[in-house]
């Protein structure tokens, strides 16, 4: 039998090279979730949130194979912090706020909302599922004293990676939505055209 030579041998390694560094791309969308629940109405609340959130990267995951080897890349059509800011701003608008974005605040009691994307990765798990992890920080400010800070961490799943994608920014701007929401009904005085806290309705069964 006649032996391979060291020259013949060297082109075989430099084939399998180039055909193992080739890895395909799969391409995901960030997309608006639809029917988010809202526990309350924004009331016309004053927010300005910068956008876009800090952090992020078009390459937002990874394919395996079966023996859980990388044997490719999933990549975010959108920057991952841009699309998460942009959606927060359309949920919290649907909410009944008064959102701007780029504009400094001339209020002391309009809130400022900073954000800082920590990881968006995808990746396959068990057979024929995947996940995505968001993890992602809030800071909120207001002229009025309000410093607040908080991180956020969802995993989404689904059968494939878009679907998971789905589900991830689907937790994570319902999450951040809820917190929000939570924050403001908390201090009734926050992103009012007036520092004044809205009186109760009296009782009408007490008298006067």
């Amino acid at each position: 039998m006649r032996r391979p030579t060291l020259f013949s041998l060297s082109l075989l390694l430099i084939g399998c090279a180039g055909v193992e560094g080739v890895k395909p791309i799969v391409q995901v969308e960030i997309r608006e979730p639809s029917g988010l629940e809202i526990e309350t109405e924004g009331k016309g609340r004053e927010i300005s949130v910068r956008i876009p959130f800090e952090g992020g990267l078009e390459t937002c995951g990874m394919q395996k194979d079966s023996f859980y080897l990388d044997v490719g890349t999933v990549r975010c059509t959108d920057n991952p912090a841009a699309a998460l800011a942009d959606l927060l701003v359309k949920q919290l608008r649907k909410a009944g706020f008064k959102v701007q974005t780029g504009a400094i605040p001339t209020k002391p009691t309009t809130v400022q909302i900073e954000g800082e994307l920590l990881l968006f990765f995808t990746e396959p798990v068990g057979k024929g599922g995947s996940e995505t992890d968001v993890h992602l920080q809030l800071t909120a400010r207001s002229g009025t004293g309000l410093d607040a800070e908080r991180t956020f961490y969802e995993k989404g799943r689904g059968g494939d990676a878009q679907r998971s994608v789905n589900s991830g920014v689907r937790r994570i701007l319902q999450t951040m939505l809820g917190a929000i929401i939570e924050l403001m009904d908390d201090y009734p005085m926050l992103g009012r055209s007036s520092t004044a806290v809205p009186k109760k309705p009296s009782n009408p069964e007490q008298s006067p």
